[in-house]
């Protein structure tokens, strides 16, 4: 889901229930970089410390976006990513 402030700026959050890791989960969004600002997979918070590198959206559907980003989302754990 998308959590929007005051300003309008966006916070994405995904969210994995299952005990399967979504490998390249792909999910529409703006044009531009997306860098996580939050994962709940890493060590600190007992996870395997899983993190995902910066990603560049890509001219391709999905969600009834022009754009997309695929990443790999860990078991149990949380992700909240920031446009850059």
């Amino acid at each position: 889901y998308v959590r929007r402030s005051k300003d309008n700026s966006k916070l994405i959050v995904i969210i994995n229930f299952s005990g399967n890791m979504l490998t390249n989960y792909r999910i529409g969004l703006d044009r531009g970089t997306y860098k996580e600002v939050f994962n709940s997979n890493l060590y600190k918070y007992g996870g395997d410390n899983y993190q995902n590198p910066p990603m560049k959206a890509e001219k391709i559907s999905c969600n009834n976006m022009k754009y997309s980003i695929t990443l790999n989302v860990p078991r149990l754990s949380m992700i909240i990513l920031k446009k850059k």
